[in-house]
């Protein structure tokens, strides 16, 4: 009989242990996530409630104290009346509560609601590709070898007419996908930022704001393209192929309570091959006696 309480016991204290820190929710570092209590069906506020008290917080997992200021931020006020739903933006990785308290208008009573949420890792992290004017990548990285050559290809004035009494070869434009994620999904929950040093040409942009030296992405875009124009250099291969690469570097998002950087070792911040852009010989105009 004593064995088998001790393992009616055991058993209980196993489904607590489980239920203490089973997730109500997970969601990802830096998502934006709104919090709501009495809800009319149509998602209106219920009437019964008009005029109570609502104070949101957010503890530690234990439900012991309050977490830390800086791992979260209420992007919407956390303590009013009739506010029956609120916005949290994580900012740190980990399990917390949150919690709403609701006091009657016409006394001191209350009534608490607590829902567990664990917030997974992730770092802001860029990622620059070699890709088409569509923003496809020019490469697959990810099979075992990868296919190169439309990396190496000649310029855009190859084969055609140059115009007499003219030494002008042209230009000649390549593009890279520039890419956000932030706790490892595609960064749209605010605007992001970046300095940039191109190896040749003038870049452009029709999905961000292109200055001499930086990149600024407005909120709601995780991707854009950049188009590099390059001024042809026509002569031997060997001396006039031109290596186009673009690097990244202060890269930066924008939360609700301001910028938060990349960290650690900027691996993707550069395409991770040159784009060569063939030469043409250098053919003088054609003379006639």
């Amino acid at each position: 009989m004593k064995k088998l309480l001790n393992l009616t016991l055991a058993l209980a204290f196993s489904i607590v242990s489980l239920s203490a820190f089973a997730q109500d929710a997970t969601h990802n570092l830096f998502s934006i996530h709104t919090f709501k209590v009495n809800l009319e069906t149509d998602g209106s506020h219920l009437t019964e409630h008009d005029g109570n008290l609502y104070t949101w917080t957010v503890l530690n997992a234990a439900g012991t104290a309050d977490a830390a200021s800086t791992s979260y931020s209420f992007v919407t006020g956390s303590s009013a009346e009739n506010l029956n739903e609120v916005e949290i933006q994580w900012l740190v990785a980990g399990d917390y509560l949150v919690q709403v308290t609701e006091q009657n208008a016409s006394g001191a009573c209350t009534t608490l609601r607590q829902i567990s949420v664990k917030v997974n890792s992730g770092d802001v992290d860029l990622l620059v590709e070699a890709c088409d004017a569509a923003g496809n990548p020019l490469v697959d990285y990810a099979v075992a070898s990868p296919d190169l050559t439309p990396l190496s290809t000649c310029n855009d004035m190859s084969g055609k007419i140059i115009t007499r009494g003219s030494n002008d070869f042209g230009s000649s434009v390549r593009y890279f996908k520039v890419s956000m994620t932030a706790g490892g999904v595609a960064w749209t929950e605010g605007s992001w930022k970046f300095d940039y040093v191109a190896t040749a040409g003038t870049v452009t942009s029709t999905d961000a704001t292109v200055g001499a030296t930086d990149v600024n992405v407005a909120l709601g875009t995780s991707s854009i393209v950049l188009k590099v124009e390059v001024a042809n250099t026509p002569g031997p291969i060997a001396s006039n192929s031109i290596n186009l690469n673009l690097t990244a570097s202060a890269v930066s998002i924008n939360t609700n309570t301001g910028d938060v950087n990349e960290t650690g070792t900027a691996d993707n911040n550069k395409a991770k091959d040159a784009i060569v852009i063939l030469p043409s010989p250098k053919t003088t105009d054609i003379s006639v006696n």
